[in-house]
């Protein structure tokens, strides 16, 4: 039998920082994504900046608030501080909503070379408009347009690289939560590699004493895949139970702005599909990533058959997420949710998000720049959507970024102003927590995070062999007797490893119970009655 463990009082682990929590990119994956590594030995430093600790980022860009794109004011202090660099933003087609809307949104500006030789990196400019920033006063204070430079300019941040993968000592845990990319893996700490098994368990079939509203999960990850469990529809939904977007992805699209100075060396996110299979088609590999979407929904439907799945892809096919896609999916959640709140007809109300990536934040203490990624997610759960985020797999007390802020304490001073948001880690089979799993204040739940089954893209075959493999035929039928083949997923599944899987059980755990414990209530999708039906499974995971 398998459990959730609530752990109410933070790891005993100390809070400093873990040698653990040391990031390893492979050169070309950081190439591919124009993105850096910060060193906190080597990074420039403005007037009053602390050293940061390490990150990935996109050394090309930064995320601005859209306030600053939309106030004429904000966005010439903005065009006149990158001017003194040598630079120039240069703006997506989409630039958010108006100035004074709520939530306050952000948006991915490129960094481009206007004049001279410049070089072009985000930590760098950051700290350089943070020095222009006005200074208040309490004796003379500030004028209106100054107030906005330091309010909406003091937010503009790195975009984030976060990853659906990560590494314990720079050796890969499991195949696919190891390096980015397409590294074939190797076991680690007795963990098999992500590897193609057979099931013999029926597809699970919804109740069908279950009349009422089918919850639904948002998966916000990579893409979708054909498989015999799940027929993904593009909307319109109604009547479907396994849904894409393409509306969400040409927001994606929409939001991401092109830096021409950069050839394009990864694929973009440019629809809801899961590809490309391989990065290196001269080799065959398979992405690291490959399939993690329809093992996390595989996982998901055979907990809540009754559920809704809608995918989200936000992750390119070698496990990175620009933290300005996840921006936009969120939004696209949020839109859908405010949508249905106002007229049941239209939209569609999201019961639980949940999301397998996340990332180390460079400022530990300054809430003042961490706040983009969880203004929105406080945002959709004061609708009353419940939050399922992963630990990471970096066997670190540091918080990674969604599933840290279920560690605020401000946060949970309010909770029933806010659903619920679950930091998850990993679980080995015999019930004790997995090696690989991060801990620490935001981690309270355990959910079983390591050997798992479920259901991968039967389409995916690389290019490894089998080591012994005989052809013939017999009774004039082809004949094949041949060792395991480690990459050949024809039978649509796979054993797999990480919290990213872990999060996904908490989420179909938390469906199953609104469907066995609330299912009358479930057709009242008003914030008041989704607070309250999450307040309650709180208190039922926590028993």
């Amino acid at each position: 039998m398998w459990t959730i463990d609530y752990q109410g009082e933070p790891d005993s682990e100390p809070e400093a920082p873990d040698a653990g929590a040391a990031l390893v990119f492979p050169r070309e994956i950081l190439d591919a994504h124009g993105a850096r590594v910060l060193n906190p030995a080597t990074a420039p430093l403005g007037s009053g900046s602390v050293v940061p600790d390490s990150t990935v980022y996109h050394a090309d860009m930064v995320l601005v608030p859209t306030q600053v794109l939309a106030d004429r004011s904000v966005r010439e202090w903005f065009t006149a501080a990158l001017g003194e660099l040598g630079l120039e933003p240069h703006l997506p087609e989409d630039t958010g909503n108006d100035p004074g809307a709520e939530p306050l949104q952000w948006r991915a500006v490129v960094l481009r070379v206007t004049r001279g030789v410049a070089e072009v990196d985000a930590w760098a400019v950051v700290q350089h408009l943070r020095t222009r920033l006005p200074v208040d006063s309490p004796v003379r204070g500030l004028d209106e347009i100054s107030r906005r430079i330091l309010e909406f300019g003091g937010r503009i941040g790195l975009n984030h690289l976060l990853v659906g993968s990560a590494v314990i000592g720079g050796e890969p845990v499991t195949d696919g939560h190891g390096l980015p990319g397409d590294t074939p893996g190797r076991a680690g700490f007795g963990y098999a590699t992500r590897c193609p098994v057979q099931v013999v368990w029926p597809k699970p079939v919804p109740d069908p004493a279950f009349t009422g509203r089918a919850p639904v999960v948002a998966l916000i990850d990579s893409g979708s895949a054909k498989h015999d469990w799940f027929d993904w529809r593009d909307e319109p939904w109604q009547g479907h139970q396994f849904l894409v977007s393409s509306k969400a992805q040409q927001k994606i699209v929409n939001g991401t702005p092109v830096n021409a100075a950069r050839p394009q060396q990864v694929p973009a996110i440019d629809g809801h599909e899961d590809r490309p299979v391989s990065g290196r088609p001269l080799l065959g590999l398979v992405n690291a990533q490959a399939g993690h979407a329809t093992f996390e929904a595989g996982l998901i439907h055979q907990l809540a058959p009754e559920a809704r799945i809608l995918n989200l892809r936000a992750m390119f096919a070698d496990g990175l997420v620009s933290e300005h896609a996840l921006h936009l999916a969120l939004e696209y959640v949020l839109e859908l949710v405010e949508a249905n709140q106002r007229d049941p007809d239209t939209g569609l109300f999201v019961d639980v998000v949940s999301l397998s990536c996340g990332y180390f934040n460079e400022n530990r203490d300054d809430r003042v720049y961490t706040q983009s990624v969880e203004r929105l997610v406080d945002e959709i759960r004061s609708k009353g959507v419940m939050v399922v985020a992963a630990a990471g797999n970096y066997a670190a007390t540091k918080a990674f970024y969604p599933s840290g802020l279920a560690g605020i304490p401000d946060q949970e001073k309010r909770p029933f102003e806010r659903a619920p948001i679950f930091g998850v880690g990993a679980k080995n089979p015999n019930g004790s927590i997995a090696i690989f799993s991060n801990g620490g204040a935001a981690i309270k739940y355990y959910a079983p995070g390591a050997m798992l089954i479920s259901t991968f893209p039967p389409g995916i075959r690389g290019s490894a062999e089998p080591e012994l493999e005989l052809r013939g035929t017999r009774n004039g039928r082809p004949w094949i007797r041949e060792s395991y083949d480690p990459d050949d997923f024809r039978s649509g599944f796979a054993l797999w490893s990480g919290t990213s899987f872990a999060a996904p059980i908490v989420a179909g755990q938390v469906l199953a119970h609104l469907i066995r414990d609330h299912g009358a209530q479930l057709a009242d999708v008003s914030a008041d009655a989704a607070l309250t039906r999450g307040t309650a499974i709180v208190k039922k995971l926590q028993q």
